[in-house]
């Protein structure tokens, strides 16, 4: 391997369809919550620590 490119700003790739389509999957497999997460709101806490993305996405728990 000749190298190595980090994306981590999004400047490459917008992850974010994927990064909603997970969390929506996450949700539904893993719990019993009746909430759908949309691409404008997450794109909101993206670059925040996970326990403040964490709190905006289920205060209610």
């Amino acid at each position: 391997m000749d190298g190595l490119i980090f994306d981590v700003d999004g400047t490459l790739w917008d992850s974010t369809d994927t990064v909603v389509e997970s969390w929506n999957q996450a949700i539904q497999a893993g719990s019993d919550l009746d909430m759908i997460i949309n691409k404008a709101f997450l794109k909101g806490l993206f670059g925040k620590p996970i326990d403040q993305i964490y709190n905006a996405l289920f205060p209610h728990l």
